[in-house]
Order: structure tokens, then sequence, then C-alpha cells
């Protein structure tokens, strides 16, 4: 991949297992 310039909002949707990450952040 390589979107970091993207949100983490957008990186969760992208990626499910970062999405877990991104529930643990909020």
């Amino acid at each position: 991949m390589g979107s970091t310039e993207t949100p983490n909002m957008v990186n969760c949707y992208l990626a499910p297992y970062i999405t877990s990450l991104c529930k643990k952040r909020i």
C-alpha cells in the first residue's frame, strides 16, 4: 500500500486489522 498521507480514519477503513488499533485509540 503506501497511504501515509491518508488520515487514521481512512486507514481504519482500508485495513481491518488497523481498525482494531483505531478503536483502541478512540
